[in-house]
């Protein structure tokens, strides 16, 4: 599945203009990547989700991704602990179609494997994936 980008998470210190412009950058970058693949796929349904618990910063991206998706006319749902969270899988079905969200160093290639089984023994496509890198 394709990767459509990595959003660097801003750092403890004190936020620099240039890590601010790299964030919002890559943030419209992975949208528009997201946003065309729905596009060509005709998706217009798309549940965004995690195998973690997101962190404020993280939480507060994900709400704006899905914001902006859903202005384009995709209709986006979060999911957090998607493995763990048993009443999000009805959801995750109804849907149809998933975006992955990995974090750089927390999340395993196990993981991954682990997720992608569960997707498709529920007949659940997996648009691609996005990273938290730090």
């Amino acid at each position: 599945f394709p990767v459509y980008g990595g959003i660097p998470l801003k750092g403890k210190g004190k936020s620099t203009d240039a890590k601010k412009n790299a964030y919002e950058q890559e943030k419209a970058q992975i949208l528009n990547r997201v946003r065309l693949a729905c596009k060509n796929q005709e998706i217009t349904r798309l549940c965004i989700v995690s195998d973690f618990s997101f962190d404020e910063q993280e939480k507060a991206c994900m709400a704006d991704l899905a914001k902006q998706l859903n202005s384009w006319g995709i209709e986006t749902l979060i999911t957090e602990n998607a493995g763990r969270e048993t009443a999000a899988w009805d959801t995750l079905a109804d849907v149809g179609h998933v975006l992955m969200v990995c974090r750089i160093g927390t999340t395993t290639h196990r993981m991954v494997d682990e997720e992608m089984s569960f997707y498709q023994e529920n007949d659940i496509a997996v648009l691609g994936a996005v990273t938290f890198t730090l």
